[in-house]
């Protein structure tokens, strides 16, 4: 029998450049799955991260420093500290106004008011033609009489009004040339009347001598009714004020 033979015997030179060639091949598909793995790690990294960058007060090279942005007016930098934005409330409106009083109570003259927010003070100077009705003897036959004073008054209010309502209270203080000095409250509220702003109140006013100066006044002798029932030490009524 006959061996075939496989073929002819390579030189170790040539089995020594056939390991080289497959060497460079391994080298240049491990480079290239070491990029394409490389590659999708960036693009999932840039996916996966929106947060945008704080760079305020950031050192860079050189000792420079990020300058931080001014914040808008009238909102606080929270950016240190931890708090919340907070937007201060406006300053509260401050007016001056004249006025003239048309007043039942009060009488009828002139003054002013200054208002700071819903809070104010109000003044006025009037004259004020006051009646009273005077019964010497409540258990006769005879009917009361009637008696008309000149007087000036000064009032003056400290008023609170309440939201938007233009609805409120004040402290009145009234100076009367007759009744002397007197304290008391009064409901506040405005109307608008052919375009114009008026102040309508209400007081109720307690004057501490006011039985006494009137007797003085009409030379009575203290047994007398005055204004059944209330008596000149109460005094009431309603009226407006033209604010301009």
């Amino acid at each position: 029998m006959h061996r075939r033979n496989a073929g002819p015997l390579r030189s170790s030179g040539e089995n020594e450049q056939i390991l080289q060639t497959v060497r460079r091949q391994t080298r240049r598909v491990g480079y290239g799955l070491l990029l394409t793995g490389l590659s999708l790690g960036l693009a999932r990294e840039a996916g996966a991260s929106d947060t945008p960058v704080d760079l305020d007060d950031l050192h860079l090279e050189g000792g420079v420093v990020a300058a931080r942005a001014a914040a808008p007016p009238g909102v606080e930098d929270a950016s240190h500290g931890g708090g919340s934005s907070v937007v201060h409330p406006p300053a509260p409106k401050v007016s001056w106004q004249g006025l003239i009083l048309l007043h039942v109570a009060d009488g009828v003259g002139v003054g002013g008011q200054l208002r700071v927010g819903n809070m104010g003070l109000r003044a006025s100077l009037a004259y004020l033609p006051q009646y009273f009705i005077i019964d010497k003897d409540p258990w006769d036959d005879e009917f009361a009489r009637f008696e008309l004073a000149q007087t000036a008054q000064l009032n003056v209010d400290a008023f609170q009004l309440f939201g938007q309502s233009e609805k409120g209270v004040s402290l009145s203080y009234r100076y009367s040339t007759l009744l002397g000095h007197g304290l008391g409250l009064a409901y506040q509220s405005s109307v608008d009347l052919g375009g114009e702003r008026f102040v309508l109140s209400v007081p109720v006013i307690y004057y501490p001598s006011g039985s006494e100066r009137v007797q003085r006044e009409f030379g009575l002798q203290g047994g007398e009714r005055i204004n059944f029932p209330f008596g000149p030490r109460i005094d009431y009524g309603i009226g407006l004020a033209w604010l301009f």
